[in-house]
């Protein structure tokens, strides 16, 4: 019986989430050969879900090169209290 009491909590908290934004910064070291031109995803793990792999890009910019910290914004559904 408690199993169901807690379904319905976390079902109705589910239905009130709301769109966030997260602001995420990756910073690449200053060391020889650092830097990459791959396409990085990333996802953010919280009580209530996770974000799905979500893709660090932006238009026209050369990012995740050496000594350099790129700044991002994911938008997802509230995940909570972030865990990862």
């Amino acid at each position: 019986m408690i199993s169901h009491v807690f379904l319905i909590v976390f079902i109705d908290k589910q239905r009130k989430r709301q769109n966030l934004t997260y602001g995420v910064a990756v910073s690449t070291c200053d060391e020889r050969k650092a830097g990459t031109d791959a396409n990085v995803k990333l996802t953010v793990y919280g009580t209530l879900g996770n974000s799905g792999k979500m893709p660090l890009e932006q238009r026209w910019r050369d990012l995740f090169e050496r000594g350099n910290t790129d700044n991002f914004e994911i938008n997802c559904l509230d995940l909570g209290e972030l865990e990862k």
